[in-house]
C-alpha cells in the first residue's frame, strides 16, 4: 500500500479501517499508532475517528468534509486545526 493512495483512517474500538483509492483494509490497531506513523504534511486528524488525506478533499460544508466522494464528520474539537492545515479562514 502507497501512503498517497489512502484517502481517510476510520477507526471502530480496536479495529481501524484504512480507506484507499481501490480498497477497504482492516486491521487490530489504533488510530493513534497510525497518526504518529503517517506525514503530517498529508494527514489531519479531523475526528476522534477519522484521518483524512487532504491532498483527496473535495469539499467542507458545515461540519461536514468531503473526500473523494466519501462524506466524513468534523468534530468540534479538530475543525480549526483543519481549516488553518487546509489554509481557510
Amino acid at each position: 500500500m502507497v501512503v498517497s493512495d489512502i484517502l481517510f483512517i476510520e477507526s471502530n474500538r480496536n479495529y481501524i479501517t484504512v480507506v484507499t483509492k481501490t480498497q477497504k483494509l482492516s486491521y487490530i490497531e489504533s488510530l493513534k499508532n497510525w497518526k504518529e506513523k503517517l506525514p503530517t504534511t498529508d494527514f489531519i486528524q479531523i475526528h476522534k475517528s477519522f484521518i483524512i488525506n487532504k491532498n483527496d478533499v473535495d469539499k467542507i460544508a458545515g461540519n461536514e468534509i468531503y473526500v473523494s466522494g466519501n462524506r466524513l464528520p468534523i468534530g468540534r474539537t479538530y475543525k480549526q486545526e483543519l481549516l488553518s492545515k487546509l489554509k481557510i479562514g
